[in-house]
């Protein structure tokens, strides 16, 4: 089920929030645990029977871990129970990939057909982040089941993020006040996050399909330039649509999850890209593997190797293919080069340095970007052979064949928004009660044209479902 589907804006999500509030406070986590179950295994009921293992593997792997006084045994059972979780993780996830690696084993086309159930990847590294939190004590072993499958399966941030540690919302899962400004706040996140989705990310998706489906012999320079900045647009809406929804469900529901972006394209570094993008995934790797390998603690070799590690298993994380692989260890690499850079020298912050920094940071990350959409390295490293002129083409369609004038339109306003224009503007509107009255009236308007586009379109899948 799609938060920008009919079954969910007109029936599911008015009748979970309705009955939620009818309901008293003692029953609301078995209600909401009831209505995240059948979201999640409403396409298909097998999700839920890999969620209910890894659930209860990390039930009791803490229980087990809680009761074994001695360190050396708590560690063995840590290591246990963390290979079982991520054995299951890597068989739905990698082992397809990894067979095909041997083309004449008789097991990988059969295993080729399992279906990824979705969004197993957020989930697992929930379910990863409280049983290493409950080994280090920092927080208290969850004893009861239903409770901590909720955590696990909470429907607004099951599917694609953002991922919730246990630590952030322990104490809300036990009890939580909603008021009028929290489902105020929280609705009009949600209606953001649909407009981002629905009126933005779907609208350029229709170019930049057109563009990569496209063989790179029929392509000019400026559309390539085009398809790269498009497809920025496209991917960034898309995914903070849905953390905007997200958040603002939980919010609705009495959950506070931290943010998931801000602003990542007006970063000046590829470090900086990585605080502001998909931040509760670079945290997880922080805390869960690049601290516990020694961070930068250990001299810049050892840091340099961690950093490798970290960005590696970003880009294994995203998918199971050597375009994921080669475009974490892309980051990576840019990366490290700025951390030797910061260790040998300091680089005077002015108007100048600044510039070329954004700049650099923006090719960068769009160069990345065109490794991530493309389905081979091969495409990939021909579509910007193309851009840089070092490929000759014999280009079909002009730019007008690829993108409406409706779409540069949305274009336009995705990158003034992406780059801060939107929050400007609302900072503005927010203490004047008439601007607050007209920010809302534009929620109103920004779900009744996300209604009428819905209706003329069937494009509507989130590009991070798959991962």
């Amino acid at each position: 089920m799609l938060f920008s589907s009919f079954i969910f804006l007109c029936f599911f999500l008015p009748l979970t929030v309705g009955i939620y509030y009818i309901l008293p406070q003692i029953l609301r986590n078995t209600f909401l645990l009831i209505v995240s179950l059948i979201f999640y295994g409403w396409s298909d009921l097998n999700n839920l029977a890999q969620m209910f293992i890894i659930a209860g593997a990390v039930y009791l792997g803490a229980v087990c871990i809680d009761k074994t006084p001695h360190y050396f045994y708590r560690k063995i059972l840590l290591v246990a129970f963390l290979s079982f979780i991520i054995g299951i993780f890597f068989f739905y996830k990698y082992m397809g990939f990894t067979l095909s690696w041997f083309p004449d084993l008789e097991l990988s086309p059969v295993l080729s057909e399992i279906l990824l159930p979705i969004g197993i990847s957020f989930y697992t590294f929930q379910a990863i982040s409280y049983l290493v939190d409950s080994y280090r004590k920092t927080v208290e072993v969850q004893k009861n089941p239903f409770r901590l499958l909720l955590y696990i399966s909470l429907f607004p941030q099951l599917i694609a993020g953002p991922i919730v540690r246990y630590k952030d919302v322990c104490a809300q899962l036990t009890k939580r006040y909603v008021n009028l400004t929290d489902i105020g706040v929280g609705f009009n996140r949600f209606l953001m996050g649909l407009g981002k989705k629905v009126i933005i990310a779907n609208t350029l998706a229709i170019s930049v399909d057109k563009i990569f489906e496209v063989s790179t012999n029929h392509l000019s320079v400026p559309v390539v330039w085009m398809g790269m900045v498009l497809y920025s647009l496209q991917l960034y809406f898309d995914f903070s649509g849905y953390s905007d929804m997200a958040i603002g469900l939980g919010r609705m529901f009495g959950f506070r999850f931290l943010e998931n972006f801000n602003y990542p394209y007006i970063s000046r570094s590829i470090t900086e890209f990585w605080r502001r993008w998909h931040m509760s995934l670079s945290g997880w790797f922080r805390e869960y593997v690049y601290i516990p390998l020694g961070g930068n603690k250990n001299g810049l070799l050892k840091t340099v190797f961690n950093l490798a590690i970290v960005f590696l298993l970003t880009g294994i994380w995203h998918g199971a293919a050597w375009t994921f692989v080669l475009w974490g260890i892309w980051h990576g690499f840019f990366i490290i080069c700025e951390k030797i850079i910061k260790f040998f020298m300091h680089i005077p912050q002015n108007f100048i340095t600044k510039g070329m920094g954004h700049v650099y940071a923006l090719m960068v990350v769009m160069i990345g970007w065109v490794l991530f959409r493309s389905d081979t390295i091969a495409y990939a490293v021909d579509y910007l052979k193309v851009g840089v002129g070092l490929k000759s083409t014999s280009p079909d369609y002009g730019i007008g064949y690829y993108i409406s004038s409706g779409g540069l339109c949305v274009a336009l306003i995705g990158i003034v928004l992406a780059f801060g224009g939107g929050r400007y503007l609302i900072d503005k509107m927010q203490p004047s009660v008439w601007g607050r009255l007209v920010l809302n009236i534009s929620m109103l308007g920004v779900l009744g044209l996300s209604v009428v586009l819905l209706t003329a379109s069937g494009y509507n899948p989130f590009i991070y479902f798959r991962f």
